[in-house]
């Protein structure tokens, strides 16, 4: 059976339902021992490529029992132009050794990493360091880093003008230059000082990136994942996390995350590990964030709970699940790079999202004084309140690091997101109603535009007294505000 029904796919992959089932139908193709890893995948693929920037990249590792089958797979929902194979080493052997196994067949010492573009048109800084065996370097400014060649900002094609990376850019001899960019101006600030900005025509030029012949991430080809450490690298880090227990079995090395991440993302962007395991994507972000000027990019893990053996190493040590160890791991990390570079002042924490049962539709309502009395529903728990809050901010436009500070309205805590005030919590009174309106007038910094109300947590008449206030407040900032109903 599919993992998801052709609806749910369709939803989420912004497609029609006769292409999710298409999609659906074309997992059912592969041979039975391989269908349901593929019905598993596919979907997820697709969604995946959804959540892509334009010059996005997906890396996959697999080893070679699937390779085939996952080829196969990124072909059709990247395109068979937009995808690359390459190969690296699980073990350390030297090239002419001959490895056997117990059966007298080949042993397996590597594995595969599929790259999959968004759309190759797009790949900004990427496809610069993809070029090898270039004939135009050279060191025309007498850069200590030694010879260069010049790489394109432009993204060319793309026409909006919002966004962070379209911005002016003025030359040195006052040339100004407004278009979109494959580097926010943040980026921009950061690779001008450090003489990496390059303008052609005598300073009249269009701005272009200065791509060092020394610079290790480079020369991108199918051998560029064979000198970043092996699994037993990535064990030993493990080890020495742990205080020498190996609670999780052949993790990636941590150089092979950052060769990835050096080669296909800038400063600031966004890495989204799918099946985070040990933690390894977010260790290896962290660390390449205090080794490079600047350095701040991000990460999203996601992991299941699934449980750990209860005969493994990692239950003993008391890791009941996977993520458990992907926490600690964070965590023992964060620590260790603080203590190797206590200079660096960027952020190693970390917050945890857990998804939950769906427990209540919710619907916005403008609140009507003639409405009827509210309808009845259960009551939320406090655990379930604070997953409430997070949805909600979500569905109100706000991130997952959005901050959510909690505000006293006399006895009432109530929840700021950016100019959304939330009362989610019981109890709220005309007392508090009335330290609402005070804060109004009295704290300068406090300037909600809508007051979302939890219905099931506010009595009916509270509702209308708190609407009948908020119409008829004396409103000396001029700000324009509502009272929403959700249930």
């Amino acid at each position: 059976a599919a993992i998801c029904p052709p609806a749910e796919l369709a939803r989420l992959a912004n497609i029609d339902k006769d292409e999710a089932t298409r999609i659906l139908d074309f997992t059912d193709k592969g041979s039975n021992s391989h269908s349901a890893w593929l019905t598993f995948m596919y979907p997820r693929l697709y969604i995946a490529r959804e959540l892509l920037k334009d010059d996005g990249v997906i890396f996959i590792s697999i080893d070679d029992n699937e390779a085939a089958q996952l080829k196969l797979l990124c072909d059709e929902v990247f395109g068979e132009g937009n995808v690359e194979q390459y190969i690296w080493n699980l073990s350390d052997f030297e090239e002419s050794s001959f490895t056997k196994t117990a059966s007298n067949t080949v042993r397996f010492e590597h594995e595969y990493l599929i790259a999959c573009y968004k759309n190759k048109k797009e790949l900004g800084r990427y496809k610069e360091y993809r070029m090898i065996d270039r004939e135009d370097l050279s060191n025309i400014d007498n850069d200590p880093r030694g010879d260069w060649f010049s790489g394109n900002l432009s993204r060319n094609g793309i026409k909006t003008t919002t966004g962070s990376k379209y911005f002016t850019i003025t030359t040195p001899t006052g040339v100004e230059y407004t278009r979109n960019w494959t580097i926010d101006k943040d980026e921009y600030q950061a690779l001008l000082a450090d003489n990496r900005i390059y303008f052609s025509r005598n300073g009249d030029g269009v701005p272009r990136l200065k791509m060092f012949k020394t610079d290790a991430s480079m020369s991108i080809q199918s051998s560029i994942f064979k000198d970043v450490k092996t699994s037993i690298s990535g064990k030993n880090v493990i080890k020495d996390l742990f205080d020498g227990t190996e609670v999780f079995p052949f993790p990636k090395p941590i150089e092979l995350i950052q060769r990835i991440a050096t080669i296909a993302t800038n400063y600031g962007d966004l890495i989204l590990d799918f099946f985070a395991g040990s933690g390894t994507t977010a260790h290896a972000v962290m660390q390449l964030n205090t080794e490079e000027q600047n350095g701040n990019r991000r990460y999203i893990c996601v992991q299941l709970p699934e449980k750990t053996d209860e005969k493994s190493e990692a239950r003993k040590a008391g890791y009941p699940t996977i993520f458990d160890i992907t926490k600690a791991r964070i965590e023992k990390a964060a620590v260790k790079i603080r203590a190797e570079h206590p200079d660096y002042t960027g952020d190693l924490g970390f917050k945890i999202f857990q998804t939950v049962e769906h427990f209540r539709q919710h619907q916005d309502n403008d609140f009507s004084p003639e409405q009827p009395d509210l309808p009845l529903n259960d009551e939320l728990s406090e655990e379930q309140l604070q997953p409430l809050l997070t949805t909600w901010t979500l569905y109100d436009g706000a991130a997952l690091t959005t901050p959510v500070e909690p505000v006293r309205l006399g006895d009432y805590t109530a929840y700021l997101c950016e100019k959304r005030l939330y009362l989610l919590n019981k109890g709220f009174t005309s007392a508090d109603l009335l330290a609402f309106i005070r804060k109004l007038d009295d704290d300068a910094d406090f300037n909600p535009n809508r007051v979302i109300v939890f219905g099931s947590n506010m009595a009916s008449a509270m509702q209308h007294e708190l609407d009948q206030a908020v119409r008829g407040y004396t409103n000396k900032k001029e700000i324009e505000l509502n009272v929403i109903i959700r249930f």
